[in-house]
C-alpha cells in the first residue's frame, strides 16, 4: 500500500545541480509541467528520467543508483538521458518521440554474424536485438569479429537492445553505448555487468519492445527484463535504459480486450488479435491479484524461479504483464491468493526442466558426462561384477535413460527456466545411459552401503554437479571480484538453489530404480567375482 501512496507522479526529472546537463534537465522538466529534483529521493513517479554527464558516472554510482531502485522505489521505470555535450543528450530525448518499430531484426551472435550484415541491419532497423558477447568498447559478433565503438554507422532514431557483458558503461573512453548514442540512436538497453547468458526475457529473438505502446512503454519491460534476471542470478537490477522510459514503439496496443469479467477472487481478461511473440499487456487494478496464468504457464507474487515466457510485476494500482504469446486468442487468468498446490507442482517441473533438458542441452556438459560414464564402465569390469549385475544395471540406464526421452519430448517446447533455444540432444540421453547402467552395475555389484552410496553419487553426477558448479561460481565472482571492485555482491544463489532442488528429485528417482531392480538379486550371491589375474 506504502509503495501505490507514493507514486503521486507520472514523471520526475532528476540531475545534480552542479551537472552541465542541468539545463537539459530543466527543458524536459518544463515541457513536461514538473520540476526538477536533485536526487533520486525525488524519484518516486511512474517514470523516472535521470540526466547525467557520462563523467559523473562510475561503478560505484551504478551500484549505489541499482540498490536505491530495488529498495526505495522499485515500482519506477527508469531511464538515463546522457551525452558527453548538451547538445547530445537533448538530441537523444528528442529522438524518443520519432522511433518506429520496423523493420525489426534480432541477432544472436552463437551464430556468426557478418559484420557487413549487421551494420546493414543497423542502418535499416527502427528496432534491433543483440544476443553475444560484448564489453564496455564493443559487440562481439563472431569468434573473430568485433564491432568497435569507432565501427557504429550512422542509426537514426534506432532503438536497440543487448544481453552483452558490460556494454552500459557510458563513463569509460570509447563506450559503445555512447556510440550509438552519438550515432543517432534513440535508446540503448544494457547490462552494466556480466549477465549468466539466458536469464533475459526477450533476449535471444523475442525483441521485447516491439509490442510497447504509450500505456507499456520499453522501460517497464527493462522492469520486467530485471524482475526476471534477478529472480535467476542478479542481486541488483543491472539491465539499464539510455533513453526516455516512455518510449513506445507503437501508438496503441496490439490486440483489443473482448471481455473482462470478475468474481470476488479471480479475473478473467479475453484478448483478440494479439500477434506472436512478448506481448506487453497493462492490467488497470491488476496490482489486487497476486497470481496470474496465460500462455500455459504462470506467476506469482514473490515465487518462483525465472520464466522465460511470462513475467508480471506491479506498479501502483496496476500490473503489467510480459508474456510469450502464440498469436490470436489470449486468455489471462488472475486469482487474488496462489492455488496451494501451484508451487509444488510448478517446482517439480522447473527442477526437472533444469536437470533433463537445460542443463542437457549443452554439448560440452554431455561430453563431461560420457567421460565420467566411461571411466565408471571400466572400473565395473575391472572390478569384475557378475554378469547379472551388469545386465540390472543396464535395465536401470535403459528404465532411467527412457523416462530422460519421455521428459524432454513432453517438455522441450514448454520449458521455461532459461530463454536459450532448447531441444532434443541424443548426446544427453547417451549420458544418462551409459552413466546410470555403469553406476547401476557398480550399486548391484556394492557389498557396503558406502560403495552404493558412491555409486548413486557418481549416477547423479549431471543433476548435482551444477548446483556445485553454481554455487562456487556465484560465491567466487562475489568475494574475489565484485565485493573487492564493488563493495557489494551482484550474484545471488538462485541458480544453485534450483539445481539442487533438481538433484534431489533425481536422486530420489535412482534411488527408486536401483533399489528395486537390487531386490531382484536377493538371494544370488556373490554379487562379486575375482577379476582373471586377481
Amino acid at each position: 500500500m506504502l509503495g501505490q501512496l507514493l507514486l503521486l507522479a507520472h514523471l520526475a526529472v532528476v540531475c545534480d545541480r552542479s551537472d552541465s546537463l542541468r539545463p537539459i534537465a530543466e527543458e524536459i522538466a518544463r515541457e513536461e509541467g514538473t520540476t526538477v529534483g536533485d536526487s533520486w529521493s525525488d524519484a518516486h513517479a511512474e517514470y523516472l528520467i535521470w540526466v547525467v554527464e557520462p563523467g559523473r558516472l562510475s561503478d560505484q554510482v551504478i551500484v549505489n543508483f541499482a540498490h536505491a531502485w530495488r529498495d526505495r522505489f522499485p515500482q519506477t521505470a527508469v531511464g538515463l538521458i546522457s551525452g558527453r555535450t548538451p547538445d547530445q543528450a537533448r538530441a537523444m530525448w528528442l529522438r524518443g518521440r520519432h522511433v518506429r518499430a520496423y523493420p525489426a531484426h534480432a541477432f544472436d551472435a552463437s551464430r556468426s554474424i557478418s559484420p557487413q550484415r549487421f551494420v546493414e541491419a543497423l542502418n535499416d532497423s527502427g528496432y534491433l536485438t543483440f544476443a553475444g558477447h560484448g564489453g564496455a568498447t564493443y559487440l562481439r559478433l563472431g569468434p573473430d569479429t568485433v564491432l568497435q565503438s569507432t565501427d557504429v554507422p550512422s542509426v537514426p532514431n534506432l532503438v536497440l537492445g543487448t544481453e552483452s557483458c558490460n556494454v552500459f558503461r557510458p563513463w569509460v573512453r570509447d563506450s559503445i553505448a555512447l556510440a550509438f548514442v552519438e550515432n543517432g540512436a534513440a535508446a540503448f538497453a544494457g547490462f552494466a555487468y556480466s549477465p549468466v547468458a539466458g536469464f533475459l526475457i526477450g533476449g535471444f529473438g523475442g525483441l521485447p519492445f516491439r509490442y510497447t505502446s504509450p500505456e507499456f512503454p520499453i522501460g517497464r519491460v527493462v522492469q520486467l527484463q530485471n524482475h526476471g534476471a534477478m529472480q535467476a542470478f542478479a542481486a541488483l537490477p543491472i539491465y539499464l535504459l539510455l533513453g526516455d522510459p516512455r518510449i513506445a514503439l507503437a501508438s496503441q496496443p496490439p490486440y483489443r480486450v473482448v471481455s473482462d469479467e470478475t468474481d470476488d477472487r479471480s479475473r478473467r481478461i479475453t484478448l483478440a488479435g494479439a500477434p506472436h511473440g512478448l506481448l506487453p499487456v497493462r492490467i488497470q487494478g491488476g496490482a489486487a491479484y497476486h497470481f496470474v496464468e496465460a500462455s500455459g504457464t504462470a506467476a506469482a507474487e514473490g515465487h518462483g524461479f525465472y520464466n522465460a515466457r511470462l513475467q508480471a510485476f506491479d506498479s501502483g494500482a496496476d500490473k503489467f504483464v510480459l508474456v510469450d504469446s502464440t498469436g490470436g486468442a489470449l486468455v489471462l487468468r488472475l486469482q487474488k491468493a496462489m492455488p496451494w498446490w501451484w508451487p509444488v507442482k510448478t517446482g517439480f517441473v522447473e527442477a526437472l526442466d533444469n536437470a533433463l533438458v537445460s542443463f542437457g542441452n549443452g554439448t560440452a556438459t554431455c561430453v563431461l558426462v560420457l567421460a565420467v560414464g566411461f571411466a565408471m564402465a571400466i572400473a565395473v569390469l575391472r572390478r569384475g561384477a557378475t554378469k547379472r549385475a551388469v545386465v540390472l544395471g543396464a535395465a536401470a540406464g535403459v528404465l532411467l535413460a527412457a523416462l530422460h526421452v519421455m521428459w524432454v519430448l513432453a517438455r522441450v517446447d514448454h520449458i521455461t527456466v532459461i530463454s536459450k533455444t532448447t531441444g532434443f540432444n541424443p548426446l544427453a540421453i547417451a549420458d544418462t545411459f551409459v552413466l546410470t547402467s555403469s553406476a547401476g552395475a557398480l550399486y548391484m555389484a556394492a557389498s557396503s552401503r558406502t560403495d552404493r552410496a558412491f555409486a548413486l553419487i557418481l549416477a547423479t553426477f549431471p543433476a548435482w554437479f551444477p548446483a556445485v558448479f553454481h554455487f562456487a561460481f556465484t560465491l567466487g565472482a562475489n568475494l574475489k571480484v565484485f565485493r573487492p571492485q564493488l563493495g557489494a555482491s551482484l550474484y545471488t544463489h538462485n541458480m544453485a538453489m534450483l539445481a539442487a532442488s533438481s538433484s534431489l528429485i533425481v536422486f530420489l528417482v535412482v534411488v527408486s530404480v536401483f533399489s528395486g531392480l537390487r531386490h531382484l538379486l536377493a538371494g544370488h550371491t556373490p554379487v562379486i567375482t575375482p577379476a582373471p589375474g586377481q
